[in-house]
């Protein structure tokens, strides 16, 4: 049984339909790849699984319970945690955004989780009393991700993690993700860069609001038409 499911979830802001019909699956410890262009509603898509954008019609179901009614706090206590392309609060420290993150768990257990977290970004862990704003680009990445983690999700939600960044903080991140991968955290990643496609068992095209295709990196990228449109390759 799929962890996350989706079901033809149209959303709206307002008046502007941006999502019509969306099917989506990602199993337990799978990651998957959501690939489109600017506009095509990957962001949207996103922030209605996580209960931050009103939706029309369809369906969002966690580990099997439906979701559909459920504030976004309730989500992440099930499990789901949401990084957007910023993810971090710069007017707060470090340990402050840690804290934010760990809002789930009980009280008692978040000094352990932090050092867990922290251990994964030595970079933070020397700079626990700073604020967010001081951070270099990679940094605040690197925040946004260890805040996400801080609540022990079983699935990351992930808006544009190589957003801003230079190759070797994009290098940076990759290997963070993977290393999260192989220990069995599933993932959601919405993305331009094409590297982030070597983590992904399976990907989502996302073109107008709708999904024009999915299945397996390795046979999207066999696709001409596909590798010419988001996998940046030219036809040989």
């Amino acid at each position: 049984m799929a962890l996350l499911t989706v079901h033809g979830l149209s959303a709206a802001y307002g008046p502007l339909q941006v999502l019509w019909a969306v099917d989506l699956e990602v199993g337990a410890g799978e990651s998957v790849a959501l690939l489109g262009a600017n506009g095509a509603g990957k962001t949207t898509l996103l922030r209605a699984i996580l209960g931050l954008v009103p939706t029309l019609a369809g369906e969002v179901s966690f580990d099997g319970e439906a979701l559909g009614g459920l504030p976004p706090d309730a989500r992440v206590r099930r499990g789901l945690a949401y990084m957007s392309e910023t993810g971090v609060f710069p007017d707060l420290t470090v340990d402050e955004n840690l804290e934010i993150g760990a809002f789930a768990l009980p009280r008692a257990q978040v000094a352990a989780r932090m050092a867990e977290v922290l251990a994964l970004f030595p970079d933070l862990a020397g700079r626990r009393r700073a604020l967010g704003r001081s951070l270099s680009g990679g940094q605040r990445k690197m925040l946004g991700v260890a805040k996400a983690l801080m609540g022990r999700p079983r699935l990351m939600v992930m808006d544009e993690p190589s957003a801003g960044l230079s190759p070797r903080m994009v290098g940076a991140v990759f290997e963070i993700l993977a290393r999260l991968r192989e220990q069995g955290l599933g993932l959601l990643v919405a993305e331009q860069n094409v590297r982030f496609l070597d983590l992904a068992d399976r990907a989502y095209i996302l073109e107008g609001g709708r999904v024009r295709g999915q299945g397996k990196v390795a046979d999207l990228r066999r696709d001409d038409a596909v590798r010419r449109a988001y996998f940046g390759l030219e036809e040989a």
